[in-house]
């Protein structure tokens, strides 16, 4: 089959349209699998400090770095927008012209 009549193929574009939805629900079901190791991993780490020696210091060090960590993962559409935002309403380059000095001039 060619690639031009592939292209026109109407069955073909439903099968493309089945396969982005199929690639969405991965990435989707991906994001909230990274999201839920991640909270196991943060709990994990809670409860190996405080097995190590329990003090409220360590406590809430580890609360701290688990709450950042965690934040960090769920947030991550926050952070890109937030990016972006800063990047579009960024000046643009601007560039200085230096003017000529007057004094300069050479009689010819």
């Amino acid at each position: 089959m060619s690639i031009a009549l592939a292209a026109t193929d109407p069955n073909n574009a439903v099968l493309a349209v089945g396969l982005f939805d199929k690639a969405q629900e991965f990435t989707s079901d991906g994001k909230m699998l990274l999201q839920s190791a991640a909270g196991c991993l943060v709990l994990f780490f809670l409860l190996k400090n405080l097995m190590a020696s329990f003090t409220v210091a360590r406590l809430i060090i580890s609360a701290l770095i688990g709450g950042a960590a965690l934040w960090v993962v769920f947030n991550m559409d926050v952070l890109k927008d937030s990016t972006g935002e800063e990047l579009e309403s960024a000046p643009a380059a601007v560039h200085l012209v230096a003017e000529p000095s007057s004094g300069l001039d050479l009689p010819v």
